[in-house]
């Protein structure tokens, strides 16, 4: 199996490649993008390069620069689709976090507190990085802002591969 691809839960032509979705990724014209995939096999795209702990960096400065990240349910593993409330482990753990945090959360902290929870019951661990290939910039983490419209700063798109 190569671990260097995702497969859509539809997918009815095979994988699709992580060179694909970085070509995808680096496309998209915005500041802040953020991949989340909660699938098997998906910690792979995360390995470009690591994330430095940024919490210190004023939140203005984290936007300043072309931010492209990805959070995975897992490493090069199958992952659990068990969890709560109709979600995986994974999904659940990120709905509470962030529903839990405040306004501009960093992605990295973010993170570390879905790791924490997702570990305390299933063996997958979930990872987080950069993605250079994609447009990334040294310097800057995903900013998680409310859906609250008197939190609205950034405007988020959103896509859907199918």
């Amino acid at each position: 199996m190569d671990s260097n691809r995702c497969t859509p839960p539809t997918a009815a032509e095979g994988w699709i490649s992580n060179s694909d979705i970085t070509k995808l990724l680096a496309a998209v014209p915005a500041r802040q993008l953020i991949l989340i995939s909660d699938s098997c096999y998906s910690g792979s795209l995360t390995k470009e390069k690591n994330l430095a702990d940024l919490s210190h960096v004023k939140r203005d400065a984290l936007l300043k620069n072309r931010t492209v990240t990805a959070m995975s349910s897992g490493g090069n593993e199958p992952v659990s689709d068990e969890g709560k409330d109709g979600h995986s482990i994974f999904a659940w753990s990120l709905i509470n976090t962030l529903k839990s945090g405040n306004t501009g959360a960093i992605g990295t902290s973010v993170w570390r507190k879905v790791r924490a929870e997702v570990t305390k019951a299933y063996p997958q661990q979930p990872q987080y990085g950069a993605l250079p290939s994609a447009g990334h910039i040294e310097g800057g983490d995903y900013l998680f802002f409310s859906a609250k419209p008197e939190h609205r700063r950034v405007r988020a798109r959103f896509f859907l591969l199918r």
